[in-house]
């Protein structure tokens, strides 16, 4: 495959951003393949607060892609969260409140997330799951199987790019030392939220469970940060898009659900966002390092600066 220099026109003003470097990024990748090797799959993350505009940004820079002729499909972690009935467990058997809702790491299908990427790393067939949050009055549930999505059917068309995003995707689980030292900082941060009354190990649960993201974050190649300049803008465009998703479908969380709902997320988003700052934190299996991008954005979502990590 030869390498991919041209930007065409990019309607997307985070994608203007995004797609170059993508490109500069998987010329790269391919330079330094083996010789003589099969062209190994390119995976892309794209971490963001809810409702900075991380949907549209994959959609477009899916588009492109494709357009370009990479074979690009995206990944929600999302997609991956339990089913209802499993969620429903975990809130009824883990004692931490932060796993009342779906969204911290531990709320996830880790078995089929690791299933998932390790036959698109192979090129295997393989059906990507679908998850419907409007399910259950906003509760969420995933979508039956059969309506799952199969990619790598032929072996001459399939996947060259993966966009693997998601709120917490590439977030760094801290050792002992690290949450220790930032404990107060996260029991403040409850403090703010209606689970003030939660004890450190709810957010030392959340963190243990990370560990096992550890894996999948690994397999990045590249990660793109959407940062807010402002993070406690998470619950107003959280709330935005809630309030889409009651007009298009007739479901979605009412406006205390959707602030209970952000609290359990805000001690990871204190927690983790920092490490993601400051860059560097990634190192794939093979000692290789995971270059990253920041994009900073204001209250209208508007790119403000980037920075290269």
């Amino acid at each position: 495959m030869t390498h991919l220099t041209k930007v065409a026109d990019i309607s997307d003003e985070k994608a203007q951003h995004c797609i170059p470097f993508i490109l500069e990024q998987y010329n790269s990748f391919l330079k330094h393949k083996p010789s003589g090797t099969s062209i190994p799959v390119f995976f892309v993350g794209i971490n963001g607060i809810q409702g900075v505009g991380k949907t549209t940004l994959v959609r477009n820079l899916v588009s492109d892609l494709n357009a370009r002729g990479l074979n690009t499909v995206a990944l929600s972690i999302d997609d991956f969260y339990l089913t209802h009935e499993e969620q429903f467990r975990l809130r009824s058997n883990s004692g931490n409140p932060l796993f009342a809702v779906r969204g911290n790491p531990g709320t996830h299908d880790m078995e089929l997330m690791e299933e998932v990427f390790r036959s698109l790393s192979n090129r295997q067939p393989v059906d990507l799951p679908k998850y419907d949050k409007s399910a259950y009055n906003g509760d969420g549930d995933r979508v039956p199987d059969d309506q799952w999505r199969t990619v790598n059917r032929e072996a001459k068309s399939t996947v060259d790019v993966v966009i693997f995003e998601g709120w917490c995707v590439g977030f760094h689980p801290l050792n002992d030392d690290e949450f220790q030292s930032r404990v107060e900082e996260v029991m403040q941060a409850l403090a703010t939220t209606g689970f003030q009354k939660a004890s450190e190990d709810a957010p030392r649960l959340v963190n243990s469970a990370l560990k096992t993201y550890t894996a999948i974050f690994q397999m990045l190649d590249i990660l793109i940060h959407i940062d807010a300049e402002n993070l406690r803008w998470v619950y107003e465009w959280r709330w935005q898009a809630e309030a889409k998703m009651r007009e298009e479908t007739g479901k979605g969380m009412s406006l205390p659900e959707t602030k209970s709902f952000v609290d359990a997320y805000w001690p990871a988003y204190v927690m983790y966002t920092d490490g993601l700052r400051k860059g560097g934190l990634w190192h794939r299996p093979d000692g290789s390092g995971v270059s990253q991008m920041r994009l900073v954005v204001g209250r209208d979502r508007k790119v403000l600066h980037v920075e290269r990590l």
